[in-house]
């Protein structure tokens, strides 16, 4: 079922990546081949060998659970510095991993500002998995046999730079903004008005969340981000427009788009950096929310759904 986390940030996506392998990701290879930074692509034919179906020289990689060798497992690590994508063997092995360096924008006229784009985000992650994708139809071709078919996953799994938070519409798909990363600085004048607000914010905060409030958490990102991106705000502020915006860490816009919009959620270790989260309901507060982000007023819809980790 797709509703379900395994491990921390792992999230379970039955043999999607065949369907992603095949299409998606051939159409987004051309974008990328301009790109500054080179691919680095390892694989190992020992370890291939040793989860090919024998005596097929064409073999795919069966998901049926009658095959349990061939239950592969493919994981997105998505950083600070660069993307990579691995498929592992059951035995922990990795059996082809690629990875792609992230470009970082600062702003030289605004000390501590750190940005991600977010569509380079997602059009990395689709990269390193079509490169993978090609390592395994090269390997069989190496091998004398046909290309390889893209491998048949049990699950993809996502880890994540954390804090970092971005926010877009979920009828354009489009981002509001740039993403603002962990360990940008801008929302110091956020965290200090927090603060000043209430005698009782920090212990309040940290009772509830068991975080200080610091510019380090999505929260203070998500204030930022209202304060000063227009149309986000506007759209915030209409009661129609409303339903369409994500608020989200990276974790939760990959899932998105790997689902072409149909999942909106995150994990428990990703959702409790918000300062936004009780650690007691494991789940979202309005009252949290609203001393964040006042004045104003962002609907918990606005957030994705937390789902647990196993």
């Amino acid at each position: 079922s797709n509703k379900h986390i395994i491990m921390p940030m792992i999230l379970f996506l039955p043999s999607l990546l065949v369907l992603l392998l095949d299409q998606a990701l051939l159409q987004v290879a051309p974008i990328l081949t301009a790109q500054a930074f080179p691919m680095q692509v390892n694989i190992d034919s020992s370890v291939l060998r040793s989860i090919q179906v024998p005596n097929t020289p064409s073999s795919s990689f069966s998901s049926s659970s009658s095959n349990p060798s061939s239950q592969l497992i493919g994981a997105i690590d998505q950083g600070t510095s660069s993307t990579r994508f691995l498929v592992f063997t059951p035995r922990g092995q990795i059996a082809a991993s690629a990875q792609l360096e992230l470009r970082q924008i600062y702003d030289p006229e605004h000390e501590g500002w750190h940005e991600h784009s977010p569509e380079e985000l997602w059009e990395n992650t689709l990269a390193c998995m079509n490169a993978v994708g090609d390592a395994f139809r090269t390997e069989g071709l190496l091998a004398g046999h046909d290309p390889l078919p893209p491998p048949r996953l049990a699950a993809i799994g996502i880890t994540n730079q954390r804090e970092t938070t971005l926010a877009w519409n979920r009828a354009t798909g489009e981002p509001y903004h740039n993403a603002i990363v962990w360990d940008d600085t801008r929302t110091h004048d956020v965290v200090k008005s927090i603060l000043s607000s209430s005698s009782d914010s920090e212990s309040f905060f940290r009772s509830k969340t068991g975080l200080p409030i610091a510019t380090y958490f999505a929260g203070s990102k998500v204030k930022w981000l209202l304060d000063h991106v227009p149309s986000l705000r506007e759209d915030v502020r209409d009661p129609e427009k409303r339903r369409e915006v994500c608020f989200g860490t990276v974790d939760s816009w990959l899932l998105w788009k790997l689902t072409r919009g149909r999942t909106f959620a995150t994990d428990v270790s990703n959702a409790s950096r918000w300062l936004f989260m009780d650690l007691k309901t494991c789940r979202f507060e309005k009252e949290l929310v609203d001393r964040i982000c006042s004045p104003h007023d962002v609907p918990l819809e606005c957030l994705p759904e937390i789902r647990p980790s196993s």
